[in-house]
């Protein structure tokens, strides 16, 4: 018995030993090999964003990579370029695309795929014999994304041999006239369909015949954006499970005969904005859209005339309707408060052209539970008729030019969840606010109410969770309230103008805290760690433009998960806590300018793996950039070191810098030349490196960057003439004045068609008498095209 029990042990060992070897550091080692082989096949610019895949020993943490949680296996696989944020002045980073031509047979090494997204890859097709046929292969395939390619008609076949899958998008791509439905009837499990921004005028068979979508299981279909006219419902009759249809922005026009519905017998929610629709209609004993529930007739081609907005009768059950964005000629059906839409919840009139009374005649709308008005330009007082809304729970009338002060029969609306004033001129104060007990989300932004710092009318507001009242009068009362609020907020945007003393009391009493912006009231006192401390689930926190001073105090605990810090523009001095990178390891935004740090930075920098945007720049920092935060921070996409006195080599000679995109490291004391190891990064689109002590030439690798258009290296040593044929294609701006060039203009700059600004000046430039150029400006923004047109001699 013992000895089978071990031999069992043994076995149960060797089988996990196979198990991990395979797995290597947890996902399964073939799928991580198949995963850099993909990597490979991509051209550039898209390897690009792909650039973090195999620094994680673990291939499930890559980027767009998801595994399942128990077998490890790879499930979800999302190659759309990412959107990174980055603060880069107004900097475009508009990248040059790529056409180029997929295999699909390198998915198949992840046999339990299931949602594969290529969304935005400039995809023109697939490699011969190796299409999306070879995914039928993978049998747990059900999302697959190809949205924003370059797609045509012909990628429809290929297609058809993916019967398991359940949601297609070939929105944005290049789909054009009528298309053979054959091919996406085969996939019969489908139940979403995104054909939008495409140019498709309907459905034909190879023979010429009109033809119909056959999907039984069809939930959800997307048509917008292409060329459909009034006919588009005739083709869609074989969809008898369709609850969701977007056919906006097409070319339909004029009456919309609501009788071919019928065969869409459980249709809920259709689109048909950015068409020329004029009305509904239907024969008389026909069923109509009885069971249409939300209806979108937004940014219409036509004025909205009384016309159409009676015909809505034709849809009773209604309970969303949205006219944003048009130019609403009021009339009698707005003062009856539309009688005979008795179910209407949800009314959206955004952004549309309304007369100011349309305010007064919607206490009709009593069953209105959301009411949209945002920018529709209302001017005058807030109407007390707004009260008798007992049942509202969303309002949302900013960005109008509504003034007064605030009806105190608010207080009526007591079942308001959300309410939104921002962006008006409303004034006085926020008394009548106090009673609102079911409020959880409140915006007052630019108004000039009069708002105390210690918040005390909404302190018991319990259900509040979301404020925003930037911009506003902020002040400091005489007598601080003591009590602790009932609220916990999750995001409390308080940002102004003016000196308001030191935090307020109720802030030491919140711990929910995701998102907090105090900036630009002159706060006094240290920096708040304790708000760290208490609110461990802070994501973004801006403390710009205060007054803060003393030491950077960062919170005991460790690992915390802040992605976005931004102190810049305080009186904060002393060094920079040596592990701030253990303590903020997961900050992708990190502002410090324009304080009075001084001391080297810290190498702990190098755990903020995922940093992505560090302003350093005007205070006292002294020393060499560590090795480790060049090496670490490999997703950095901009540096900003300005105006401290930092010296030695700009990177460490192994450096690999792959991703900067934007980099100053003017007015410092850096010595050496310009690093070669900049030359890898590819997407850099601005250099600053001026007031310094570099030496050398200027490498003969710019010439090769293709997004670079801000070259600054003035006031340095370097020395050597300038590369011949040295013209970045998309430089813009160039200084490059007192050094030490030599040479002709002619040479280097021989195509500089976009170029606006030179600075030569203060050099020995050959084949001149003056000895400097300061400025080329052409007025039609290409001043190298006539030579050069404009300087000073």
């Amino acid at each position: 018995m013992v000895r089978t029990i071990k031999l069992w042990v043994v076995t149960i060992i060797v089988t996990l030993e196979g198990w991990f070897h395979d797995i290597g550091y947890g996902c399964l080692e073939h799928e991580r090999q198949a995963l850099l082989e993909l990597r490979t096949s991509f051209s550039a610019p898209h390897a690009r964003f792909l650039s973090s895949w195999g620094i994680e020993a673990d291939c499930c943490y890559w980027d767009g990579v998801k595994c399942d949680q128990s077998t490890r296996r790879v499930i979800g696989l999302d190659l759309s370029p990412e959107t990174d944020f980055i603060n880069t002045d107004s900097v475009e980073t508009d990248f040059i695309e790529t056409d180029w031509y997929i295999n699909a047979s390198l998915f198949l090494p992840f046999e339990e795929l299931s949602d594969l997204s290529l969304e935005a890859r400039d995809i023109v097709g697939c490699v011969e014999n190796e299409g999306f046929e070879r995914l039928s292969k993978l049998g747990n395939l059900e999302t697959l994304v190809l949205s924003s390619n370059k797609f045509n008609n012909s990628i429809l076949p290929s297609l058809s041999h993916l019967p398991s899958l359940l949601s297609l998008d070939l929105s944005n791509n290049r789909l054009n006239g009528k298309i053979d439905p054959k091919d996406l009837n085969n996939l019969t499990s489908l139940e979403e369909l995104d054909l939008g921004f495409n140019e498709i005028e309907g459905f034909k068979s190879v023979l010429g015949d009109e033809e119909t979508l056959e999907l039984s299981n069809l939930e959800y279909l997307d048509l917008s954006y292409n060329h459909f006219d009034n006919n588009v419902l005739s083709y869609l009759s074989g969809l008898p499970s369709l609850v969701s249809l977007d056919i906006s922005n097409n070319r339909i026009k004029g009456s919309i005969d609501v009788t071919e519905l019928v065969a869409l017998s459980q249709l809920q929610e259709l689109n048909l904005g950015g068409n020329a629709i004029t009305e509904f209609v239907a024969s008389r004993d026909a069923k109509n859209g009885s069971n249409l529930v939300a209806l979108y007739l937004d940014s219409l081609t036509k004025n909205v005339t009384e016309v159409l907005l009676q015909s809505l009768s034709e849809f009773p059950n209604l309970g969303t309707l949205t006219l944003t964005s048009n130019n609403i000629v009021q009339g009698e059906i707005f003062n009856r408060g539309f009688p005979y839409l008795k179910y209407l919840e949800i009314l959206d009139l955004s952004s549309s052209i309304l007369h100011d009374s349309v305010l007064q005649t919607m206490e009709k709308l009593t069953s209105l539970h959301s009411l949209n008005l945002r920018n529709c330009g209302l001017i005058g007082h807030a109407p007390q008729s707004l009260c008798e809304l007992k049942h509202l729970q969303d309002l949302d009338v900013g960005y109008n030019n509504l003034t007064g002060i605030l009806p105190l029969c608010m207080a009526n609306l007591t079942s308001l969840q959300l309410l939104d004033l921002s962006n008006n001129n409303f004034g006085g104060d926020i008394s009548p606010l106090k009673s609102l007990t079911s409020i959880q989300s409140l915006s007052l932004s630019f108004n000039h109410f009069q708002i105390p710092m210690s918040l005390s009318p909404l302190l018991n507001l319990s259900t509040l969770n979301t404020l925003d009242v930037s911009r506003n009068e902020i002040y400091t009362e005489t007598k601080e309230q003591v009590l602790a609020p009932k609220f916990q907020l999750q995001m409390l945007l308080l940002s102004g103008y003016g000196g308001v003393g030191t935090f307020p009391r109720f802030l030491y009493h919140q711990y929910d805290l995701q998102e907090v912006d105090l900036s630009h009231l002159k706060l006094r006192g240290g920096f708040p760690h304790w708000l760290l401390e208490n609110n461990t689930d802070l994501l973004f926190l801006s403390l710009v433009n205060n007054s803060l001073s003393g030491p950077l105090k960062l919170p005991v605990q460790s690992q915390m998960d802040l992605s976005y810090l931004q102190i810049s523009d305080n009186d904060l001095y002393g060094q920079i806590p040596k592990e701030i990178g253990l303590q903020l390891p997961t900050l992708s935004t990190l502002e410090m300018e324009n304080n009075g740090l001084h001391g080297t930075i810290p190498s702990s920098f190098g755990n903020m793996t995922i940093l992505r945007w560090l302003d350093l720049a005007n205070n006292a920092l002294s020393g060499e950039l560590p090795e480790q935060l060049i090496k670490g921070c490999y997703s950095l996409r901009g540096l900003r070191l300005s105006n401290n006195s930092l010296q030695g080599q700009v990177f460490p000679r192994n450096a690999t810098v792959t991703n900067l995109e934007w980099f100053r490291l003017d007015g410092n004391q850096f010595t050496g030349s310009i690093p070669n190891s900049l030359s890898k990064s590819s997407f850099l689109i601005v250099l600053v490196a001026s007031h310094n002590n570099l030496s050398g030439i200027v490498p003969q690798w710019l010439r090769n960057m293709s997004y670079l258009k801000v070259l600054d290296l003035s006031n340095n040593n370097m020395v050597v003439s300038l590369p011949p044929g040295f013209s970045p294609p998309n430089i813009e701006q160039v200084y490059l004045s007192s050094n030490r060039f030599q040479g002709s203009l002619k040479k280097p700059f021989h195509d500089c068609s976009k170029l606006m600004a030179l600075d030569l000046s203060h050099n020995n430039l050959a084949g001149r008498n003056n000895n400097y150029v300061e400025v080329v400006i052409n007025s039609c923004h290409s001043p190298c095209r006539g030579g050069y047109k404009h300087y000073i001699v």
